[in-house]
């Protein structure tokens, strides 16, 4: 670009510092729109169509990039230890790890994400952090329980840890929390009994367990659960089973504060931010290395975060939350 002369040294001083600005804002913002969802071969042509600028795809992925460093810098951050309820749950995404001629290994294209999601004391809901592992064995878990653990989340204020009931994740519990109460999803749990129902028998069968979760106390859940059990004992055993050997972690989300009940009896608060990494990874199918997907996984929890930042929950915990726990915990 050709820039006049003027004798008036601060004026070139000037039109630089607002080039580099606008320079930077508008590299976040190409960053952000794919981010939210715009392929980067999509970003170019509506960028150049709006405003004369082509953008090639690889431009793009340099820009994003440049996240790489904000990525390493929030597995690092310390963290306050200010959470009540922790979900842990996992999602599975495809990565290009091996060669085309190894592609036909089940594990070659498969990577898993950890991740751990926490509500404080004031009801603010945040993303606590991710690890990309190759299964959800119990020591990723572990590697990453423990990083959360050695950056301060000792879980002294930790009263209720949501999950799915994975084995590797319960067994890595036992060591860092063995202090919480477990919650088992109630999702997970119905479609875990749906697969042991005859199809002629699901729909009556899944509506009378419904109840039981449903219950206004544990005492009436415990009752739904008994007469459930006895009418389906002789026609569905596996799936009374099934529900037994977990009735404890079921109805463990009784023992907090009932306006709380709906929002810690399952991991449908992460399966939320799933669900919005689902989209987002749709236009996209397969990350090409660790790098691409830690950095993507990265930006939309960032989002995220950002969004809620500030705004707590329509069911606050509140400073009086710990004595009414422990009256919750005594009565049940």
């Amino acid at each position: 670009m050709k820039i006049p002369r003027c004798r008036k040294r601060s004026l070139i001083r000037t039109l630089r510092e607002q080039l580099e600005r606008t320079k930077g804002a508008f590299e976040s913002k190409v960053v952000e729109m794919f981010l939210k969802g715009l392929s980067v071969r999509s970003i170019g042509p509506i960028l150049d169509g709006l405003l004369g600028l082509p953008i090639s795809a690889g431009q793009v992925s340099r820009l994003a990039r440049e996240w790489d460093h904000l990525a390493g810098e929030f597995h690092q951050r310390p963290l306050e230890d200010r959470y009540v309820y922790l979900f842990l749950d996992a999602i599975h995404l495809k990565r290009r790890s091996a060669p085309r001629l190894f592609r036909t290994m089940g594990q070659a294209r498969q990577k898993v994400v950890l991740v751990a999601y926490g509500v404080t004391r004031e009801g603010i809901k945040e993303l606590i952090g991710f690890r990309l592992e190759c299964s959800e064995a119990e020591a990723g878990w572990r590697r990453f329980l423990g990083s959360l653990r050695r950056r301060g989340l000792a879980g002294g204020s930790l009263k209720l840890i949501i999950t799915d009931g994975g084995k590797g994740l319960l067994n890595a519990l036992d060591d860092f929390y063995p202090e919480s109460l477990r919650q088992r999803c109630w999702f997970h749990k119905m479609s875990n009994v749906l697969s042991h129902v005859k199809k002629a028998h699901q729909r009556a069968c899944l509506n009378q367990l419904r109840s039981a979760y449903n219950a206004e106390s544990r005492a009436a859940a415990e009752r739904a659960y008994s007469a459930w059990a006895r009418a389906w004992a002789s026609e569905e055993p596996s799936a009374v089973r099934c529900v037994e050997h977990d009735l404890e972690a079921l109805l463990a989300f009784h023992a907090m504060p009932k306006r709380h009940w709906k929002m810690v009896r399952t991991t449908n608060a992460i399966e939320r931010c799933f669900r919005e990494v689902r989209r987002r990874t749709r236009s996209i199918g397969c990350f090409v290395n660790d790098a691409s997907l830690e950095r993507m996984i990265y930006g939309l929890f960032r989002f995220i975060n950002q969004k809620r930042a500030g705004k707590a929950c329509p069911r606050p915990l509140g400073p009086g939350v710990c004595a009414e726990f422990k009256a919750a915990l005594k009565a049940a």
